[in-house]
C-alpha cells in the first residue's frame, strides 16, 4: 500500500479486544507488536502508528521488556487457550498498522516458527480470511478479532473508492479557511491572514472517526491532541486527514484543495501557486469563494476571467459567503444574487452555479453539535446567528426551493446554506 493510501488509513483502538486486558499483559503485548513490525517493514507511517498503540497499551513509561519473554505469554503459550486469541489480534494489528498484508505473511512466519503447526494454519487462515473474505469452517475461530478485521476491511472499501477532489479557490478575506473548517467539521485550516500558507494544503476524509488528525509537511503525525496538529509547521505543501463531519451523507471519499488567497499583499507569489495547481492539479470541481462584502475588485475580475478560460464551466462552482454579515437595513441577498449571476454572465460564465452560504454559521453549528467547548464570543455569536436566520429574509434555504426548515441542527444547517453545498459536493441531490 502507498504512503498516500496509508495516510487516510483509519484505525479505532477504543474497541479493541485486549483493552480489558491487565496491564502487564498489554505491556507484553505491545512489546511484541512493536518486534514484529520493526521486524517485517521500515516505514514513518508505521513508526507512527505505533505510537498510537505505545499510548493506548502503555499507561506510563516503565521497565521496556524483552519481545522473546513477552513471545513466549503471547505467541508461545500452550497451557493457556484463551491466549491463542493474542496471536489473531496481533496479525490484524499488523494489517491496520502497515496496511499490506504481505507483511502479515511475512509476521505470521515468525509466528509459525514459535508455536505449534495447528496454530500455525488458524494464523494463515486468518490471513486469508482478510484478503478473500470467505467465511469457512476456520473462521470460525476468528470472532474475537471481528471488531480488527471489520475495520481493516472499511479501509479496504475506502481505498478502491473514487476520490473526488475539489479544488478551493478565493481573494484573501473570502472565508476559504472558514468554510473548509465548515467542511470538515474540525478546525483544521488557519483562518488569521497573518498565518495564512503560500503553500498548497490538502484535506482528506478517513473512512471512519479514529478520534486523531493526520498531518503531515516536513515531518509526520498522527494525534488526537489539537495542540500538536495545529501547533506543526507550514512552511511546505501540507496535509491532513480526519473524519469529516457532515450534515448529511454522500459519496465517502474527499479531498479538498486549498489554495493561497490570489490577491495577497504578502506575496505575488501565492497567485502563481495557485494558477498552477488549477492547471496541473487532477479535480473534479473547482470552488470558487465570493466575499459577499466585497465583490467586483479589479484584480477578483481579472482572475475571475482567467477561470473561465482554464478551467470547465462544468466544473466551475461558486458560493457566495459571509452572508452572515448582511444586515437587513442596507443589504438584500437577493439583489445580491443577481447581481453576482449578472456580474458572472458578464464575464462569460452561461448558467452559473451559485450557493448562497454562511460558512462560519454552519462551523459553529457543528462545533456545537459535537460538544466542542466553545469561547464566550463563539457562544455569543452562535446564539445570535440562530436568531437571525430563523427570519425569513436570511433563511437561505429559500434560494434552494425549501424555505420551510424547523430549529433543529438540521434545519439550521440548511438556513445557514451550508447543508446545501455539501450534498453538492458529497454526491447528493438537490
Amino acid at each position: 500500500m502507498s504512503e498516500e493510501q496509508l495516510f487516510v488509513f483509519a484505525v479505532d483502538l477504543t474497541g479493541h479486544p485486549i483493552r480489558n486486558a491487565g496491564q502487564a499483559l498489554k505491556r507484553k503485548y505491545y512489546y511484541v507488536l512493536k518486534h514484529y513490525v520493526e521486524e517485517c517493514i521500515t516505514s514513518a507511517y508505521a513508526d507512527n502508528r505505533l505510537e498510537l498503540y505505545r499510548a493506548f497499551l502503555l499507561q506510563d513509561d516503565g521497565e521496556v521488556l524483552d519481545y522473546k519473554k513477552c513471545e513466549k505469554a503471547m505467541v508461545t503459550c500452550r497451557f493457556r487457550p484463551w491466549r491463542r486469541q493474542y496471536k489473531l489480534w496481533l496479525v490484524c494489528d499488523l494489517a491496520l498498522i502497515t496496511g499490506d498484508l504481505d507483511v502479515c505473511r511475512k509476521a505470521v512466519e515468525l509466528m509459525k516458527a514459535a508455536t505449534d503447526p495447528k496454530q500455525g494454519e488458524g494464523l494463515d487462515a486468518l490471513v486469508k480470511y482478510l484478503k478473500s473474505r470467505e467465511r469457512s469452517q476456520k473462521t470460525c475461530a476468528l470472532e474475537t478479532a471481528a471488531y480488527l478485521m471489520q475495520q481493516y476491511w472499511i479501509n479496504e472499501n475506502f481505498q478502491n473508492a473514487p476520490e473526488k477532489r475539489i479544488v478551493i479557490t478565493a481573494n484573501m478575506s473570502a472565508g476559504k479557511s472558514t468554510l473548509i473548517n465548515a467542511l470538515a467539521g474540525k478546525d483544521l485550516a488557519r483562518t488569521a491572514q497573518e498565518a495564512c500558507t503560500g503553500n498548497i494544503c490538502y484535506f482528506y476524509n478517513l473512512p471512519f472517526d479514529d478520534g486523531t488528525v493526520h498531518f503531515k509537511g516536513k515531518e509526520l503525525g498522527f494525534s488526537s491532541s489539537e495542540d500538536e496538529y495545529k501547533a506543526f509547521g507550514w512552511d511546505s505543501e501540507v496535509a491532513f486527514a480526519t473524519a469529516f463531519f457532515r450534515a448529511c451523507s454522500g459519496t465517502d471519499r474527499i479531498c479538498l484543495i486549498d489554495t493561497p488567497g490570489v490577491n495577497s499583499a504578502i506575496s505575488r507569489e501565492h497567485g502563481r501557486i495557485s494558477k498552477k495547481c488549477i492547471r496541473e492539479e487532477e479535480y473534479d470541481q473547482v470552488l470558487y469563494i465570493l466575499n459577499a462584502n466585497k465583490l467586483g475588485s479589479d484584480e477578483e475580475v481579472a482572475y475571475l476571467k482567467w477561470i473561465s478560460k482554464n478551467v470547465p464551466a462544468e466544473k466551475v462552482i461558486f458560493v457566495l459567503n459571509k452572508l452572515d454579515d448582511f444586515k437587513r437595513s442596507e443589504d438584500s441577498i437577493a439583489s445580491s444574487m443577481e447581481g453576482v449571476r449578472s456580474d458572472l454572465e458578464k464575464l462569460g460564465y452561461d448558467h452559473p452555479v451559485i450557493f448562497p452560504i454562511s460558512a462560519y454559521f454552519g462551523y459553529l453549528l457543528k462545533s456545537e453539535k459535537q460538544g466542542k467547548a466553545l469561547t464566550e464570543d463563539e457562544a455569543d455569536e452562535l446564539a445570535f446567528l440562530k436568531r437571525k436566520f430563523l427570519k425569513a429574509e436570511y433563511n437561505l434555504s429559500a434560494f434552494y426551493g425549501e424555505s420551510h426548515c424547523g430549529n433543529d441542527f438540521e434545519g439550521y444547517m440548511k438556513r445557514s446554506g451550508l447543508y446545501y453545498l455539501e450534498k453538492k459536493l458529497y454526491g447528493g441531490q438537490l
